[in-house]
């Protein structure tokens, strides 16, 4: 017998006589009655408005929106430059440009469009950086084949790495396009949730049937599955309300706030619910979830161009680290073919225009390793003026959600995640400046320095990776201390606490301690 969420915090026995009380009503009661008085719904002053829904099937209120806002920002976090500014253009402007781009059946055209954008952007394909390596080996062809040994051939693949980092992971997150990033019930939930169904097996053959739909479709991360906070409200009910709260009762205020959480989320269906008895309720968060999220637009909006700016940033600074690390090595090889050739005999030295040659090859070399370093540090500073701004429409938003009485990052949605990942750009905007800097360095060193600074310079390039994973990590904990929404355990309202009823002892203890206290001796004065 599925148990009420209003007796939690009453006496034992009297649970147990409410349990023995139904369960003989429903002995004694025709199978037919019963599905008819249970599922009757009390008149409800919510007005549900009309739907195109067959009444078995929940109201569709709301539901497409969330949808769209939802595959939009999984697309945004995933995509490069252009495919974030196409989602960030969808997210800011109307809704209708909104549902055109994330509409599955027309494909998301314009954000698949995007996405091959991005995968031939010439900086980021392999073509283009086995052609980069081609001219710096062919740079240094000259000093390799007259170097006896001082020179190396090949250039490092000094962007094999980041490329792993940006591209290749960037390719691999692409299957999530097309997603709408809700989140999927634990195993743990799922075994509870066939406890459940096994329970209340028999008792409505249509509930029966869409409980064992969710489970099936509850382990798909794709487009409107089912979600872990349907599988955490199946569990709450025992199965589902049979009944629609009185509006005024804390049940019902709890299922609205228990729907905001889910949204919230990106769990974004409306529940699964045959009889609709959610429906008043599904209308009032509904109502409650549009004025929060449209009050924090602006500031929505300010932190989805914040991250749009940031990754555009921290992709031209990596392009500028890694030209600057080939420039840094050709100029040491140079560097290493000049010592070698200082201690030669004459009659054994290459030609006098090989030695010109090499001062102007190093000389260049040294030029294009600055202008790189110029570059770097100005996408830095961009990317760190961009999380900036993102940072202070973040604290917007806070006084906004501080003002409705909501939870922080609740109405900001996809955005954030936004902020972590324009801070978490900016510092491997930085790293890659850095990096950049000493490999400008390295070409412009002696050929004593050259060798340890170019090494420090390769270093400082692995460091990216850590930077952006650590300051994701270190702006999501801030988020969370702050009070901020978080989608940790997806579907659970805020609890009230219980009210707390005081413990009677037992009677004969009672009187014991009365009759001790009785026969103490008073004490002297």
């Amino acid at each position: 017998m599925r148990r009420s969420i209003l007796l939690r915090g009453r006496r034992r026995a009297i649970r147990a006589d409410l349990r023995r009380g139904l369960a003989g009503t429903a002995l004694a009661t025709s199978s037919a009655v019963f599905v008819g008085l249970v599922h009757a719904v009390p008149v409800s002053a919510v007005e549900v408005p009309p739907d195109n829904e067959p009444p078995y099937r929940p109201i569709s209120l709301g539901e497409q929106a969330r949808l769209d806002r939802c595959s939009a920002g999984v697309a945004l976090h995933v995509g490069g430059p252009e495919l974030k500014k196409v989602a960030a253009k969808a997210l800011t402007g109307p809704p209708e440009e909104l549902a055109v781009a994330t509409d599955p059946v027309g494909t998301m055209w314009p954000l698949s469009q995007a996405m091959v954008k991005d995968r031939d952007y010439p900086e980021s394909s392999p073509t283009v950086t086995t052609e980069r390596r081609l001219r710096w080996e062919a740079a240094n062809e000259t000093y390799w084949q007259t170097g006896w040994g001082s020179v190396e051939k090949d250039p490092p693949q000094f962007g094999s790495d980041i490329a792993a980092f940006t591209l290749s992971a960037q390719r691999d997150l692409w299957a999530k396009i097309g997603t709408d990033g809700h989140a999927m019930a634990s195993k743990t939930s799922l075994d509870r949730a066939k406890a459940v169904a096994a329970e209340v097996k028999g008792k409505d053959i249509h509930n029966d049937a869409l409980i064992e739909h969710m489970l099936q479709d509850a382990t798909s991360p794709y487009y409107r599955s089912v979600t872990a906070s349907d599988i955490a409200r199946l569990l709450r009910h025992g199965g589902f309300l049979a009944q629609t709260p009185a509006e005024d009762s804390a049940e019902f205020r709890m299922e609205v706030e228990a729907l905001k959480v889910a949204w919230g989320s990106c769990d974004s269906r409306n529940p699964d619910d045959f009889y609709r008895v959610m429906s008043p309720m599904v209308v009032t968060a509904h109502m409650e979830w549009e004025a929060e999220y449209a009050a924090q637009a602006k500031p929505r909006a300010d932190i989805v161009n914040a991250e749009v700016a940031a990754a555009n940033e921290v992709r031209k600074a990596t392009d500028a680290m890694i030209e600057s690390l080939g420039q840094a090595w050709l100029a040491d090889q140079i560097l290493k073919w000049q010592k070698y050739w200082a201690g030669q005999k004459a009659t054994t030295r290459p030609k006098p225009a090989v030695f010109t040659q090499a001062t102007k090859d190093l000389a260049a070399a040294r030029t294009r390793a600055a202008d790189q370093a110029k570059l770097a540090a100005s996408a830095s500073a961009a990317a760190k003026a961009a999380a900036d701004k993102g940072n202070t429409a973040q604290h917007v938003a806070w006084t906004i959600a501080d003002g409705a009485k909501t939870p922080r990052g609740r109405g900001l949605l996809f955005a954030q995640q936004s902020v972590q990942v324009a801070k978490a750009s900016a510092a491997a905007a930085e790293a890659a400046a850095k990096a950049t800097l000493t490999a400008s360095n390295a070409a412009k060193a002696t050929v004593a320095d050259s060798k340890a600074l170019y090494g420090l310079a390769q270093t400082q390039s692995h460091a990216m990776k850590a930077e952006f994973r650590r300051v994701a990590a270190q702006e999501a904990a801030a988020q969370a201390k702050s009070g901020g929404h978080r989608r940790g355990r997806p579907g659970k309202p805020p609890r009230t606490p219980p009210r707390r009823i005081p413990r009677r002892r037992p009677l004969r203890r009672r009187r014991r301690r009365l009759v001790s206290r009785r026969r103490r001796p008073r004490p002297s004065v």
